[in-house]
């Protein structure tokens, strides 16, 4: 949301302002963009006339569509097909297609830096419990250096030996560049809508190539080109091979870069507002 308001301030001047899930009084407002599928939007006042009323929805899209105001919304964005596919045939409505993206002015190669440096990487918390993806590493043998960032891990013992701490969003551009292989974990409630996590694409846009679980998100985006992984075996399998492979791994990596400057950044979602 910070970085899609950022874009917009700076290709049209327009005037952002962020609030949280129980505001009633939008005084001001022209353009009112909901994030959060329990927001009542029925309850809002003081908008300008004629107020645009946007859903930006990026998972829990049959929660979405479960909502007592969903068609309330003027405008509707979905960050998947299969979202917009869905919400098509569920409720009669037309969305439009608006994944998150990258800043390539933030996420861009970079010398690696010496505290980073590592071969694979997670970034990513673990507020109750292991994250799947990281959870498929328990047995493997890892093929190289593995860091860990985010809050949690330091009270797991099986991966406390790998943390480095819970590092803000202003460090990721230095942590992303000075690894090799970035692991990205999408969760259950992003990852059976598609729904690919801005690790990917930040990742990317550093230059460093991306393993995810997401495979749906992996085919409707990038065509299949990302690579993914649904098991342990499968995620040993893909660490193992780009490790022992680092030309193909970097000409992967210099390919998809290419497309995430090309098609995703928030300067290309800023004109797909803008325009719908």
């Amino acid at each position: 949301a910070m970085e899609m308001a950022d874009a917009l301030r700076r290709q049209y001047g327009w005037e952002v302002m962020f609030a949280l899930n129980d505001v009633a009084d939008v005084c001001g407002t022209d353009v009112l963009v909901v994030m959060r599928h329990d927001f009542n939007i029925r309850k809002v006042k003081n908008g300008n006339p004629g107020m645009v009323t946007v859903a930006w929805i990026r998972n829990r899209v049959d929660q979405w569509l479960a909502g007592r105001y969903f068609q309330a919304y003027n405008l509707i964005f979905c960050s998947s097909q299969l979202g917009i596919d869905t919400i098509a045939a569920s409720a009669g409505r037309t969305a439009h297609l608006l994944p998150i993206a990258t800043n390539p002015e933030r996420f861009h190669p970079r010398p690696p830096a010496v505290e980073h440096r590592t071969d694979i990487v997670f970034t990513g918390s673990s507020h109750a419990g292991t994250r799947d993806a990281v959870g498929l590493l328990d047995g493997v043998e890892l093929p190289g250096q593995f860091a860990i960032y985010g809050f949690g891990w330091d009270r797991q013992p099986r991966w406390s030996p790998h943390w480095r701490g819970a590092r803000p969003y202003w460090e990721l551009p230095d942590i992303y560049p000075a690894a090799k292989l970035v692991i990205d974990d999408s969760h259950p409630v992003t990852r059976q809508w598609n729904s690919l996590n801005s690790r990917i694409f930040d990742a990317l846009a550093s230059g460093t190539l991306v393993v995810t679980n997401c495979r749906g998100g992996s085919d409707e985006l990038f065509g299949g080109r990302i690579p993914t992984f649904a098991d342990s075996g499968e995620l040993a399998a893909k660490l193992k091979y780009y490790m022992d492979n680092p030309g193909e791994r970097d000409a992967l990596a210099a390919e998809l870069r290419a497309e995430v400057l090309a098609k995703h950044t928030y300067a290309n979602r800023a004109e797909t507002f803008k325009a719908a």
